[in-house]
Order: C-alpha cells, then sequence, then structure tokens
C-alpha cells in the first residue's frame, strides 16, 4: 500500500531513505512524466545509500525485468563517499564487466583492487542519463564514467567534473605505511585529472528576468529557483521517440 501510495505522488518529492541520524535524505526521488524516474543520490558517504536505491526502484516500479525504463540519474553535487557502495549501485546499471581498479603504491610495490559485476543489473536495459557538474567527484565520478561507457548519456552543467582521479590511505601493517593510489577502467584508462567531460554540456539556468513572476519573487524574498538546464535536456532526450542525442 505504501508502495503505491509512493508510485501515485508523481511528481511530489519523496524521501525514500534516511542515514542512521535521520535527518538527512540520502536518495530523492519522483516520478516525471513520460514514465522517467528521477533519482538524486545525495552522497555515498553511507551504508544506507544502496538500499535506498533500491528501495526507490522498488517504489518506482522501475526495471521490472527487460521494460524500457527511463532513468535519470542525478549526480550534481555529490562529492563521493564509499567506493564500495557507488559499485553495488553501478552493478543495478550495468551488464557484466569490470566497474573500477584501484591501484595503490605503497613501498614501490604495486597492489590492486577489483570492484567487478559478474551479472547483468536489473536497470542495464534501462534507458539512462547521468546528471554531473563540477562538483560532482570521486566516487560520482566513477559512477558516471562506467555508466557513460556503458551507453548512458552524460550531461552535464559544466565542462567537467571535480578530477578527483588520485585517493590516499595509510596500509595497516607492523606500522601505518602512507600510499597513493589511482582510480582505472575496464579500458585501461584512469580517471581524468581534469574530470570527466560530459556529452552534453547546458550550463546553468540564468537569473528571473526583469517583469516575470519569478523576478517579483526575487525581489520579494532573495530567492528564485532558476531553470534546471540539464534535468530540461535529460527529459527531451528521453521523452524523443528515436532518443537521438
Amino acid at each position: 500500500m505504501f508502495k503505491k501510495a509512493l508510485i501515485l505522488a508523481g511528481a511530489l518529492w519523496c524521501v525514500l531513505w534516511f542515514s542512521a541520524n535521520g535527518d538527512a535524505a540520502l536518495v530523492e526521488g519522483r516520478k516525471l512524466d513520460h514514465g522517467i524516474v528521477y533519482l538524486k543520490i545525495i552522497t555515498f558517504n553511507d551504508l544506507g545509500v544502496g538500499p535506498g536505491v533500491v528501495y526507490a526502484l522498488h517504489a518506482f516500479g522501475a526495471c521490472q525485468g527487460e521494460t524500457d525504463t527511463k532513468m535519470i540519474l542525478d549526480l550534481r553535487n555529490n562529492f563521493g563517499g564509499f567506493l564500495k557502495q557507488a559499485a553495488r549501485i553501478v552493478a543495478l546499471f550495468v551488464k557484466p564487466s569490470l566497474i573500477v581498479e584501484l591501484r595503490k603504491w605503497v613501498d614501490g610495490k604495486e597492489k590492486r583492487t577489483v570492484f567487478e559485476t559478474d551479472e547483468t543489473g536489473p536497470c542495464a536495459h534501462a534507458k539512462r542519463v547521468v546528471l554531473v557538474n563540477k562538483y560532482s567527484a570521486s566516487a560520482s565520478e566513477i559512477m558516471a564514467r562506467v555508466l557513460q561507457a556503458d551507453g548512458a548519456l552524460l550531461i552535464g552543467e559544466d565542462p567537467h567534473t571535480f578530477g578527483k582521479g588520485t585517493f590516499t590511505g595509510f596500509e595497516q601493517d607492523s606500522k601505518k605505511i602512507l600510499f597513493e593510489g589511482r582510480y582505472y577502467f575496464a579500458n585501461g584508462e584512469p580517471l581524468p585529472p581534469n574530470g570527466l567531460t560530459p556529452n552534453i554540456i547546458t550550463g546553468r539556468g540564468d537569473a528571473p528576468q526583469m517583469g516575470t513572476p519569478e523576478f517579483e519573487k526575487f525581489m520579494d524574498t532573495g530567492l528564485y529557483d532558476p531553470r534546471d538546464l540539464a534535468l530540461e535536456r535529460a527529459i527531451k532526450y528521453l521523452s524523443e521517440e528515436s532518443y537521438a542525442r
């Protein structure tokens, strides 16, 4: 009954999962026109984000078999977080593949950790669009790059994502050893240091024009809702019958 209520909510925002402290949403979603499912992943820095995405897919009836689901995954302003959580979510949207390989160097020796999936995810057949901006970093960039390589359209507000291609940490042995590593993808290429390049760059919505209701609201409150050009472009792409870019 609760799931049906969420589906019938249509364009209303739904909070689909909460972090342990109960005051921050990890995943937000809504059902748009043309049967498009929109999911915004706020962060990967919480163990609840994976279950949150799965719950959202079920709540909106998305990816039930090899259906023609249309999806928008919004990673804008997502600074990343736990890579293991991101890899689990990516696996829902791709065919069997290597997701990412971590290569780190400790005391001059290379060590590798591979994240991969050997199953076809329930949303691998969906028409997917990923939204990013210059604040999409680390695990968000990895998810965006893997989905882009798997055929998803990458739409960005900015010419590049953040570009967090390296990571550091401590190897716990008899003593703490500082190491540095890089992320590598299935084609053997690392995450570019200047970030990912979207297939389409939209820029950001302009400030409201004088004489419009939005401008009057801005004058009264100091606030305004600029057009979401990236989201508009994603909806246009998914609503086109040919899905041509």
